[in-house]
């Protein structure tokens, strides 16, 4: 189910989501118009404006401090301590 609320974002939470969310969808109409027009200027600017949304996946990773997705030196939180 879908719940909506107004609330504030929880603690933590990504700063950034919404300019995610926008660059997806803005990306996602500039390419379908350039596949329905078989322009390839449009194609090429969905493509960089998704490349600025995953951009910001890692500028909100660096702002947070987090170590990026896949770092082997990383905490994962499935490490079970070791019983002596």
């Amino acid at each position: 189910m879908l719940r909506l609320s107004r609330q504030a974002p929880p603690v933590g939470a990504d700063p950034f989501l919404r300019w995610k969310m926008r660059a997806f969808f803005a990306g996602a109409a500039l390419a379908l118009a350039g596949l329905a027009t078989d322009v390839a200027a449009l194609v090429a600017a969905a493509v960089a404006v998704l490349g600025a949304g995953l951009a910001l996946r890692f500028v909100s990773r660096w702002r947070a401090g987090r170590p990026p997705a896949g770092d082997a030196d990383a905490p994962s939180g499935m490490d079970q301590p070791k019983r002596p």
